[in-house]
């Protein structure tokens, strides 16, 4: 895990317009806002000495639905209803937008359909994805 790029320096708030791009891909930019910054610990700081008691901001973009489609896959961490939630399953249609997608729970084999329509963000992780405040 590259601790460098989850620390970096920013002079992002809630409500900023951004530009979200891949870092292997960094030629295509897609805009998106801020929906919310949360200062939490590193993913498996409960399980790695080295990672306990550091905190991290997590970045929630909120982008049009096609964006959710190139995106959006099995694990990754949205906003759903207000709350943060896991995905399961994405399907896509053969023009490659989502047609049905699923909530996974943590310890549990179930995965339930939710709505598109109501994922307010998803987190874009900084080791993967680079952010810039589009102006």
């Amino acid at each position: 895990m590259d601790l460098e790029l989850l620390q970096e320096e920013h002079d992002f708030h809630r409500g900023d317009d951004v530009l979200v791009y891949e870092r292997k891909h960094h030629g295509v930019y897609y805009s998106g806002k801020i929906y919310d910054i949360v200062s939490l610990p590193l993913p498996l700081s409960e399980y790695i000495d080295e990672y306990k008691n550091i905190l991290v901001d997590y970045f929630y973009v909120t982008f049009e639905k096609p964006i959710y489609s190139i995106f959006l896959k099995r694990g990754f961490d949205v906003i759903y209803k207000s709350k943060r939630a896991i995905l399961g399953d994405v399907i896509l249609d053969k023009n490659s937008q989502i047609e049905k997608i699923y909530q996974q729970y943590r310890f549990q084999s179930r995965e339930d359909e939710i709505n598109l329509d109501d994922i307010n963000a998803m987190l874009v992780w900084r080791v993967g994805y680079g952010i810039v405040k589009n102006s």
